[in-house]
């Protein structure tokens, strides 16, 4: 089962970290994060994972504890990646000042 990552650099000081697994092409596991950085700290702000089997969206708090678990039971996981990194790539700006203005 290869592992497959990448970065996507979506502004600056703002990131998105993919990591998936496949076997025979289908993805069967996989977390997408976007990563803000404020002053000199990386901070994991969304995650969508598959980690309970289920893919879901996890909103953190800035000390890293998750606040809110949102199930996206309803798609495929191949569909739930594309999901993942679509909707970061779209609002990764408004996300980034939503958790700023939260976590002040």
């Amino acid at each position: 089962m290869p592992i497959k990552n990448y970065t996507i650099a979506l502004a600056k000081n703002i990131e998105c970290v993919v990591e998936f697994v496949t076997t025979k092409g289908i993805v069967i596991g996989y977390v997408v994060r976007l990563r803000v950085r404020f002053g000199k700290c990386w901070h994991e702000i969304r995650r969508y994972d598959t980690a309970h089997g289920v893919p879901h969206i996890d909103l953190l708090a800035h000390n890293g504890e998750t606040t809110e678990k949102i199930w996206l039971g309803q798609l495929s996981m191949d569909a739930a990646l594309d999901f993942a990194v679509q909707d970061i790539k779209q609002n990764h700006l408004l996300y980034a000042r939503k958790f700023k203005y939260e976590n002040n």
